[in-house]
């Protein structure tokens, strides 16, 4: 899951280290909504 969602952050122009960490941070806050943490959804 990770090396998707960090592959697909590069063209949504993210800032990779900011969207894995904030992913994380949701995830281990038992936010389980998968769709919404998806790259695109955070352009």
């Amino acid at each position: 899951m990770v090396g998707t969602h960090v592959s697909s952050a590069v063209p949504n122009d993210l800032d990779v280290f900011a969207y894995v960490k904030i992913v994380f941070n949701l995830l281990l806050a038992g936010k389980a909504n998968y769709a919404a943490l998806r790259p695109p959804v955070w352009k």
